[in-house]
């Protein structure tokens, strides 16, 4: 029985504990690899977000994005800088952002936005902003609308960039 044991029994056991033994530690740099691999994309992503809010701030443009089946709308970085507010304490919305088209211009702006859902048209308009301490600013915008399958408007999206320096030239 003992030599069974030591014979048969013994290098069996020793076997699976090695099988496993190797296994694990297959699987721990298999883990190890994938989590450097992650890590590497968060800090490329940290960089890629870094440089786009440069390239907005340089540019003084945003973007934002508007989805018409639940109604959020979403704002770059660089939209809340061109507004001057804080996105802690305003909440974007499309009637937020109507408040700031200059009154004389609030029409047209929001009429060639529903034009172009209803034409399936991009479009692009000049107009102004009126800030809280009464400063013009000039933005140039552009937008378009995208569409399901059956044809029903989905969302929107587009950019602002303020062109205030260039119309003052003009």
């Amino acid at each position: 029985i003992i030599v069974l044991l030591l014979a048969v029994i013994l290098p069996s056991i020793c076997g699976m504990a090695w099988w496993r033994y190797r296994s694990l530690v297959a699987l721990n740099s298999e883990l190890a690899q994938n989590i450097a691999v992650r890590r590497k994309s968060e800090h490329e992503l940290r960089i890629s977000e870094e440089q786009l809010l440069e390239a907005q701030e340089i540019a003084r443009i945003g973007r934002w994005e508007l989805d018409l089946k639940t109604g959020p709308l979403q704002w770059s970085e660089g939209l809340y800088s061109l507004f001057e507010v804080d996105r802690a304490t305003f909440a974007a919305s499309y009637d937020g952002f109507l408040e700031f088209v200059h009154p004389e211009d609030r029409e047209a702006v929001d009429q060639a936005y529903r034009d172009s859902i209803r034409d399936r048209t991009p479009y692009t308009i000049e107009h102004r902003f009126l800030m809280p301490d009464g400063r013009i600013k000039w933005v140039n915008e552009i937008g378009r609308t995208e569409y399901d399958a059956a044809g029903v408007s989905i969302r929107s999206i587009g950019i602002v960039q303020d062109i205030t320096e260039r119309k003052a030239v003009e």
